[in-house]
């Protein structure tokens, strides 16, 4: 009995996945990897529906401070007074009047910051597809009995893909809803 292989008549590629969870600024996302055949794909996007809340500015640096002991113990933590100095010497310096410097009664380590879209699709040979979404807590720049002017919430993203999931969890205002005429 005698065996001959002959070639297959399709060509077999390489193929591989990789997928890897994590967190940052309290928001759990995924990162995808698929190699298929010559064309590689790489995804990032969050793994829950709903918005995790964000962290505080001081839970931010106490984590930080938390991983730099992880890898080295002898590591110089972050203080968050030095963060709030930072952010008060950039408000100084965004100043543009002689005003009376006074202390501000913000307590900025309070703030809140919610990555709430972290969305990035690369494809061999495509565009690249981005949406990212931050919101700050600002309810706390202001006295909250002030009326007048009061700002709650900052909200910035960008982005430049048209997936209408993405879009719709980013919950940015349809300006032509607010514009129609009835």
């Amino acid at each position: 009995m005698r065996y001959e292989l002959s070639a297959p008549s399709e060509e077999l590629a390489f193929n591989a996945q990789a997928a890897l969870t994590f967190t940052l600024i309290n928001t759990n996302l995924v990162a995808l990897f698929k190699k298929e055949g010559s064309t590689n794909t790489f995804l990032v996007l969050p793994t829950d529906k709903t918005p995790s809340g964000g962290m505080s500015i001081k839970d931010m640096v106490a984590d930080i401070n938390k991983m730099m002991k992880g890898y080295d113990p002898k590591a110089a933590e972050i203080k968050d007074t030095d963060v709030v100095a930072a952010v008060k010497d950039a408000e100084e310096a965004s100043k543009k009047s002689g005003t009376e410097n006074k202390d501000s009664n913000v307590d900025y380590l309070a703030l809140r910051v919610e990555l709430r879209q972290a969305f990035l699709y690369l494809q061999t040979g495509k565009k690249v597809e981005y949406a990212f979404e931050i919101d700050v807590d600002a309810s706390e720049l202001f006295p909250k009995d002030v009326t007048f002017f009061n700002v709650r919430k900052l909200a910035v993203g960008f982005w430049n893909t048209n997936r209408k999931s993405i879009l719709e969890r980013m919950g940015f205002a349809d300006f032509d809803a607010y514009l129609a005429v009835e």
